[in-house]
C-alpha cells in the first residue's frame, strides 16, 4: 500500500494571496482618504477695476460672501491700504452681480494714471486669496 502525503499548500497559498491583496487595497484606500482636502474653501470669483477715483470689486461668479468676511488690500508705490466690506456697508451676503466700491482713503491719486496698483481680496472666513493682480490705473 503506498501511502499519499499531501500538504495544504493551494488552500495555504489562497489565503495568504487574499491576505495581501486585502492590505494592499486598505493601503491604497489610506493613502487615497488621506490626499482628499477637507478644508472649507471659499468659492467665489471676482473681478477688479482701478480708476483714479476708485477701485472696484465685483462678484463675478460661484458662492455668496458675508460682507463681514470680505476684505481687500490696495498696494501702490510701497503704501498699503486694508478695507473691510462691511465696513464699508456692502450688503450681505456679497452675491453675484454686486459691486462694492471703494472711494476712501486710496495709496493713489488722479497724476498715477497708467501705473499699476496691485489690488488683494481676501476671504477672511478661510484666510484665502480670491483675487490678486495688478491692475492699470485708468
Amino acid at each position: 500500500m503506498t501511502e499519499s502525503i499531501r500538504g495544504q499548500s493551494t488552500v495555504v497559498g489562497s489565503v495568504l494571496l487574499a491576505a495581501v491583496v486585502v492590505v494592499a487595497i486598505s493601503l491604497f484606500g489610506v493613502t487615497v482618504l488621506n490626499t482628499v482636502d477637507t478644508e472649507e474653501q471659499q468659492l467665489t470669483d471676482v473681478s477688479v477695476t482701478a480708476t483714479t477715483e476708485s477701485v472696484t470689486i465685483s462678484h463675478a461668479g460661484g458662492e455668496p460672501i458675508a460682507a463681514a468676511d470680505l476684505a481687500a488690500v490696495v498696494r501702490f508705490d510701497g503704501r498699503s491700504e486694508r478695507y473691510n466690506a462691511a465696513a464699508a456697508g456692502v450688503g450681505t451676503p456679497f452675491k453675484i452681480g454686486d459691486q462694492w466700491v471703494i472711494n476712501a482713503s486710496l495709496p493713489y491719486d488722479e497724476t498715477d494714471v497708467g501705473e499699476y496698483v496691485s489690488v488683494t481680496v481676501i476671504a477672511v472666513n478661510t484666510n484665502e486669496m480670491l483675487y490678486t493682480d495688478a491692475k492699470e490705473i485708468t
